[in-house]
């Protein structure tokens, strides 16, 4: 496995792996959980501003 050659831990590599592996969200869409963490980031962010401009 590429962890042992250069030595980072397998911890490190499943959770890459855990953190970008696709999901199927529809028949023909995938989202990684980078993508979904990212995206509900962005949202919580729209949500304040849009309380702010109300």
């Amino acid at each position: 496995m590429a962890s042992n050659e250069y030595g980072i831990p397998k911890g490190t590599v499943s959770t890459w792996i855990k953190n970008l592996a696709p999901v199927a969200v529809s028949e023909t869409e995938t989202i990684s959980l980078k993508e979904y963490k990212a995206l509900q980031k962005k949202m919580k962010e729209l949500e304040i501003e849009n309380e702010i401009l109300k």
